[in-house]
């Protein structure tokens, strides 16, 4: 993993890492600040957005 990738929280980060695909490379993961209900996951191939904020505590990511 690129050490310079920047990001807010290590467990969103490591959230994200195990949910790469094959040649697929972090560039940022930023926490949701103000808001706490989520982070933003940026790669070279997607936004990945996870909410916590669904109605039923349930947790929304989209990949």
């Amino acid at each position: 993993m690129n050490q310079s990738v920047p990001y807010d929280k290590q467990e969103q980060l490591q959230q994200i890492q195990s949910g790469l695909m094959q040649n697929e490379h972090i560039i940022a993961v930023y926490d949701a600040i103000g808001a706490g209900t989520g982070f933003l996951g940026l790669t070279d191939r997607r936004v990945i957005i996870q909410d916590k904020s669904f109605i039923g505590k349930t947790v929304a990511t989209s990949m």
